[in-house]
């Protein structure tokens, strides 16, 4: 049970994508990467830690296949019976969160070696708070020193492999790297193989510049012949109609040694389940049209191969000026959407119908997907959202035909502006929808837990974009760099949030079982708020809240006081208490404390309830939690 209750990524095994439709995770086509391949599972059998360190890096630039190679590893070694531990980072998925790292892998060694297992149990069971921890410490309380301590144990077991993919997507990748290379190079981890991948970062580089030549594959210097024909070989399998075709020859040519850009192609030419299927014409005239109809640039210098197949399908996307900008606003929420959301919250975010929604779906299928398994928008490959993000990039000129003149398209998205865009929308969703006892509660001395048909009041009443609103709003602010143009609208609309809609939403997050969220949330914000200051500060203002002719409220001291509050009544479980009783407390203590500084911890639960419940004897919870 100990361990059944350690956090675990769903995501994270080299086999969790078999849960994710269309999700480009799986082994390298037949016959294809095989010197790297072997080049991997010859380290893997070396038992000799003086010829081979215990940490391999398979190294390279975007869309260079790293994924498919790391595993196809996994495949082999699980067909070889050897014991291995996997955890496939992704940007769209819960295994970006490095919190979730260090304690998936440490419950999945615990199941391959029950000598492990018994040296980890007790620094769970005494001290709870060390998945909380940070990565270093966790390094060393589950993974360093529950190893070392039962390696006597293991003598004559398999030595197995743990196998950590896309490092550069995790929220901290490069920390652990450096926590994991302290703990190998002090000999706390022997007996145990890491291979890990990653674009080669600069300090990634600088961390690995001394592993042995033997220990380091750099994808991007392998010979573009081999992996040419590697491609055609992915090409004939992937489009077994065309396998014949000359033209596929002339595409794998064009890949430049990129396996993302022939998968993005296939995509194009052969759209994923398509009503009714292509047939071998429809499929070898989009090959054609791709060949023929390649975009033109000018002024640009050298690019990057990838780029001119994203050209062309952005070209085709966004081509028409007069839905253009409508059009995009969709693509940019996608790319900057705190979570994955589905077409109908999408359309929401993005103030526009899911008719709308569908349409830019279906014309960028070749780089982005609806999962089958909770109906969310996720994009095939990180080397699009970078594209995007690149404004010398992301801005081009083009010619969709041979006989039309080239014109400038641009589709870059800016981080910082579109993150503000959604700050308003989450603030207008907000405004519109939150209320006071938002799920009709009969009383409030029942506990939530206690309503029978809670959950379905609160599915129907908090519906899935005021969930999103409520949990994502001050991630979108903190993300959001204030400008002249419109730092004065977010502060504002901040400002009515916090006067008028602010007890609401915490009642609205308790009811999601989302109150622990509450007070980061607005930590962001105020964290926001004083960059604000700063930034008028330095545009010669004098105070936060001056907004010529107009009289504002400050907002930084409320949301300070909130978030030490919520940091004490956070303690109890949501389904303890009452969500209209949150609202009341709330109200006291906001109202009464002029400042939270001198409120000490020992302050209990009960004793805010008591004197709440005399403020408003008639609708507060009863006192029978502390």
């Amino acid at each position: 049970m100990v361990f059944q209750s350690l956090p675990r990524s769903r995501d994270a095994a080299f086999s969790a994508a078999i849960n994710l439709v269309n999700f480009s995770r799986g082994p390298c086509t037949e016959g294809t990467r095989v010197n790297i391949i072997k080049q991997i599972m010859e380290w893997v059998k070396e038992t000799d830690l003086v010829k081979t360190p215990s940490v391999y890096w398979l190294n390279g630039l975007a869309s260079l296949g790293k994924t498919t190679i790391a595993y196809t590893i996994c495949e082999l070694l699980e067909k070889a019976d050897v014991p291995f531990a996997s955890f496939f980072c992704s940007l769209q998925l819960d295994s970006k969160n490095s919190k979730l790292l260090v304690t998936t892998l440490c419950r999945d060694l615990a199941e391959l070696f029950s000598s492990y297992a018994s040296e980890v149990l007790p620094v769970l069971e005494g001290n709870s708070k060390i998945v909380d921890a940070d990565l270093g410490r966790q390094v060393d309380e589950l993974l360093a020193k529950p190893w070392q301590a039962s390696l006597a144990h293991r003598d004559r077991l398999q030595v197995p492999v743990v196998i950590v993919d896309a490092l550069d997507e995790s929220d901290r990748g490069t920390n652990f790297l450096q926590e994991l290379l302290r703990v190998v190079e002090s000999g706390k981890l022997a007996g145990i193989k890491f291979l890990v991948t990653s674009r080669p970062e600069p300090r990634l580089v600088d961390m690995c510049k001394s592993f042995p030549a033997n220990a380091v594959c750099k994808l991007h210097e392998v010979d573009t012949a081999n992996v040419q024909k590697d491609i055609e070989r992915y090409l004939c399998e992937a489009l077994p109609d065309l396998k014949d075709d000359p033209e596929l020859v002339e595409l794998a040519q064009r890949a430049g040694g990129l396996f993302i850009y022939a998968t993005t192609a296939v995509r194009f030419i052969s759209p994923p389940n398509p009503h009714p299927p292509f047939s071998t014409h429809e499929k070898r005239s989009q090959l054609l049209n791709m060949l023929s109809s390649w975009p033109t640039s000018a002024g640009r210098g050298e690019r990057m191969v990838l780029d001119e197949l994203y050209e062309q399908i952005l070209g085709v996307a966004f081509g028409d000026e007069h839905v253009c900008r409508g059009r995009l606003q969709i693509l940019h929420t996608v790319l900057c959407a705190e979570s994955r959301i589905n077409m109908a919250v999408l359309a929401d975010l993005s103030d526009t119908d899911q008719d709308t929604v569908k349409t830019v779906m279906d014309s960028l299928h070749a780089v982005l997907f609806i999962s089958s398994r909770d109906n969310c928008v996720y994009w095939y490959h990180a080397s699009f959202p970078d594209f995007l993000f690149t404004q010398v990039r992301a801005r081009f000129k083009i010619s969709l035909h041979p006989n039309y003149s080239s014109h400038e398209i641009d589709v870059f998205c800016d981080l910082s502006a579109h993150h503000a865009v959604l700050a308003r929308q989450c603030f207008s969703i907000m405004q519109k929808s939150l209320q006071f006892n938002i799920c009709n509660l009969d009383s409030s001395f029942v506990f939530d837990s206690d309503v029978p048909d809670l959950s379905n009041r609160t599915q129907k009443k908090i519906t899935p974009i005021l969930q999103y609103a409520s949990r994502y709003w001050a991630r979108h602010l903190f993300r959001a760099a204030p400008a002249e143009n419109d730092t004065n609208d977010l502060f504002l609309r901040l400002n009515e949030f916090m006067c008028n809609k602010l007890l609401f939403w915490i009642e609205a997050m308790n009811l999601i079982d989302a109150i622990f969220e509450c007070s980061p949330l607005l930590k962001d914000a105020e964290d926001w708020s004083k960059m604000v200051r700063n930034t008028l500060s330095i545009m010669k203002q004098n105070h936060l809240n001056v907004v010529p002719g107009k009289a504002t409220a400050r907002p930084a001291g409320v949301l300070s006081r909130c978030c030490k509050f919520l940091n004490l009544f956070c303690r109890y479980s949501c389904s303890k208490v009452n969500s209209t009783f949150v609202h009341f407390s709330i109200v006291y203590m906001v109202s009464t404390f002029t400042s939270l500084d001198t409120l000490e911890t020992p302050v209990s639960l009960y004793s805010i309830n008591f004197t709440a419940q005399r403020l408003y004897h008639n609708t507060i919870a009863d006192n029978n939690y502390q």
